[in-house]
């Protein structure tokens, strides 16, 4: 906050302190990261060979069963917790 000589109140904008404690990780939060990412990328790995072998089969598959299948590989890995939000999935006229 600012007071100015007539009185008036104005805000000063200020980066906040919080903002930059939380974007500082330790070493064992920057080592979950690259883990999680290493078993995101095994799981999404395991889910493109299925849909290319299902797409090379000539098998019509929709939004809703690749995200099902998609949870399916990462369910997978015993240290998975779940989606951190919905997967959104479009294809063609859906998108």
């Amino acid at each position: 906050l600012d007071c100015t000589a007539n009185g008036a109140v104005r805000l000063l904008p200020r980066a906040s302190p919080v903002v930059r404690a939380k974007a500082i990780k330790t070493a064992a939060e920057l080592e979950g990261m690259r883990e999680a990412h290493k078993l995101e990328g095994a799981a999404f790995c395991k889910f493109m060979a299925w849909l290319e072998e299902r797409v090379l089969a000539g098998d019509t598959i929709d939004e809703l069963e690749t995200v099902s299948k998609l949870e399916e590989f990462r369910e997978g890995n015993a240290a998975y917790r779940g989606p951190s939000f919905e997967t959104i999935s479009a294809y063609g006229s859906n998108a």
